[in-house]
């Protein structure tokens, strides 16, 4: 072939690929469209579309009055885009401007944005409140990002802050009713599908899929906030007054468990919790494991008497407060003598309570330990509560029985030692103790409400009336008399332990403690007081003993009805659960929530002298001249609320004597 017909043959093969080349696109694309179309198409779809999480909102924790204690905030992102034609055009104004509507310092803008990493975006602030005008201002800038979010608010500040624990930055419960209730509190974040073009520009198309999110449960707590801050107000007092290193109070219906106060100092500002030692944020009450000294001295009694190995009236002879047993020398604080087993519980006598756990079978002294509740936990709704330790008896040694009476070689915690005081006020039952009482979903509809749950009866209703008067002289007579109420009977003992430190028992560093309930005849409260290493005392009667009345005494004068409860069935009877929520008992606005020394009625005694007084249904009755808890009672029997001032008798009331009823009444008492 010539070079000529070469090239021509050449030509024609190109001509023709060229020819047929439209053919074959045009196949493709009929391909494409007819074939490979759906899937293309739906890939596209894909890669230009994403979600984007909308946040529920967390739950609010209320306290049993229906005071917020924790709640959620809107809060707001504030970011920038420095590229915008506003900013190339005056970066310097603009970024007043945006310093200007946000209320923030104009250096800290600009030096946010100089030091951004990326091109586009540079977050000035994080976790802002702002008002409507703010907002509008803001997002009618050019280039100016508002995104949303929420923050984490306890408005009480360190109220509560051992029961409400606190979140991380990601709002995620880490302590406390924050992190137990964490799921349920946190809800289900929704989703909002969005457009993406190249630039990666976000657009909200309709049609486009959402899913609503599904916000958090509210929490209602047993805790009323002002009986809560007048506990934590008077600990912290107390604390500093002994010079503890620390102290916790408790307080619980001894008939349906529910918690009613559980403080700690020193504490912290869930706020911020980390301005704050981790040693300030432990809840004493359910982390710690303590020998408990004289307080224990309430199980050996009940297995003395439920046994038939002693009796109230039977004697036992101390001595002359010096014995010395196992080689190890036990001492009373002062010769005692021959006493009734009533008065060694009185005068809490090592001696004597030594010689009585001598005549117990060691396993039933065990086996009363463990029943009431010791060596396992309570199953109070807090994280990290300790179980206790109780040696078995194949590992006691010959000094195990006598100390055990007195509170050493066993750890416990706090609220099981508080348990243990609450079944003797309840007639022998021991109930589970819990600090929330019910569960809203967003619409606030009850979704969960708390019932008594009865553990077991650890001794009989008999052997609980016996005790109790011995328990009771303890305050009248014995070690305890600075928790004596004037118009009120509280049972109660003390307790003071050596801790064990480096081996062997200190003699300089104790634990003193008090634990009692109130009223005697129809316990609506029981409550304990720990001091940790106090100084100006290392006695329980003289450190813990004057919390617990100055705690209770306040209580009652806030809260008449704590000294007066209605009666309730038996425990194992047909009975409806206490309802531990009272709503508006007290007016959330009073000035004692901040006051440490608020100005309350008196229960000390002064009683007006019985008036006769008119009711007319609807008609504010004329109080003046009667006591405190004449005159809130009969406000409450006509379905009304009191808020009380001053100390003495009625002396001036609102509505005035015969004025139409109010929901509350406000009453000043003056002697």
């Amino acid at each position: 072939m010539t070079p000529r017909d070469s090239i021509s043959s050449r030509m024609y093969v190109v001509a023709t690929l060229i020819t047929l080349l439209p053919v074959v696109l045009a196949a493709r694309a009929v391909h494409i469209s007819l074939i490979d179309g759906p899937a293309l198409r739906s890939r596209v779809e894909t890669q230009s579309t994403s979600s984007i999480s909308i946040a529920a909102m967390r739950g609010s924790i209320d306290d049993a009055a229906g005071r917020s204690l924790a709640v959620n905030v809107r809060t707001w992102t504030l970011a920038v885009d420095p590229t915008t034609k506003a900013a190339r055009a005056d970066m310097a104004a603009w970024s007043a401007d945006i310093a200007r509507a946000a209320n923030l310092p104009v250096s800290s803008v600009r030096r946010k944005i100089g030091n951004r990493s990326s091109t586009q975006y540079a977050v000035i602030a994080r976790g802002i409140e702002l008002p409507k005008e703010q907002m509008d201002a803001l997002r009618a800038m050019d280039g100016v990002r508002l995104e949303e979010g929420f923050d984490r608010k306890y408005h009480h500040g360190t109220a509560t802050a051992h029961v409400l624990g606190h979140v991380d930055t990601d709002l995620r419960g880490i302590s406390g009713l924050e992190l137990l209730y964490d799921e349920l509190l946190t809800g289900t974040p929704g989703r909002q599908e969005v457009r993406r073009d190249r630039m990666n520009r976000r657009s909200f198309d309709v049609g486009l899929a959402r899913v609503e999110p599904r916000h958090g449960e509210s929490i209602v707590l047993t805790i009323d906030l002002v009986m809560q801050e007048i506990m934590e107000q008077e600990l912290a007092r107390g604390v500093e007054a002994a010079g503890a290193n620390w102290g916790v109070a408790v307080a619980m219906d001894p008939r349906s468990g529910a918690i009613l106060g559980m403080a700690n100092w020193p504490t912290y500002d869930p706020n911020n919790p980390g301005s704050h030692p981790m040693a300030a944020q432990r809840n004493h009450a359910i982390n710690d494991l303590i020998e408990p000294g004289s307080t224990f001295k309430l199980i050996a009694a009940v297995a003395a008497v439920e046994s038939g190995r002693m009796s109230l009236a039977d004697t036992v002879d101390t001595g002359v407060g010096v014995e010395v047993r196992s080689g190890y020398e036990l001492r009373d604080t002062h010769m005692l003598g021959r006493v009734t087993f009533r008065e060694v519980i009185q005068e809490s006598s090592n001696i004597g309570m030594a010689h009585i756990a001598d005549r117990l079978d060691r396993g039933r002294f065990y086996a009363y330990a463990r029943d009431f509740g010791f060596d396992q936990p309570t199953w109070v709704d807090l994280p990290g509560e300790e179980s206790g330790r109780v040696k078995h008896p194949d590992r006691w040694s010959a000094t195990t029985p006598s100390a055990l009476s007195r509170g050493y070689e066993i750890q416990v915690t706090p609220l099981q030692m508080l348990a243990a005081y609450a079944s003797l006020a309840n007639r022998g039952v021991l109930v589970r103790p819990y600090v929330v009482q019910a569960r809203y979903d967003a619409e606030g509809r009850l979704v969960w409400r708390a019932e008594t749950e009865e553990v077991r009866r650890v001794f009989t209703r008999e052997t609980a009336e016996a005790l109790i008067p011995a328990f009771e002289a303890v305050v009248d007579s014995g070690t305890a008399t600075q928790a004596r109420l004037e118009s009120v009977r509280v049972a109660g003992k003390t307790g003071t332990a050596s801790k064990y430190i480096n081996g062997g028992y200190s003699r300089t560093r104790y634990r003193a403690t008090f634990a009692g309930f109130f009223p005697v005849e129809d316990p609506t409260v029981a409550m304990i007081v720990i001091m940790d290493e106090p100084r100006s005392s290392i006695y329980g009667g003289a450190v813990s003993a004057p919390v617990f009345r100055n705690i209770a005494s306040r209580w009652l004068s806030a809260f008449p009805q704590l000294g007066s409860a209605p009666a309730v069935d038996a425990p194992g009877a047909d009975a409806p659960t206490p309802d531990v929520r009272v709503p508006d008992r007290a007016d959330p606005d009073r000035a004692d929530l901040t006051d440490p020394r608020p100005v309350v009625a008196s229960l000390s005694g002064q009683t007006a002298p019985v008036t006769e007084v008119s009711l007319e249904e609807g008609r504010m009755p004329d109080l003046r001249g009667l006591s405190a808890r004449q005159a809130v009672a009969l406000v409450m029997s006509a379905g009304g609320q009191v808020t009380l001032s001053g100390e003495g008798v009625v002396r001036e009331q609102w509505p005035a004597p015969g004025a139409e009823m109010a929901s509350r009444a406000r009453l000043v008492l003056r002697p």
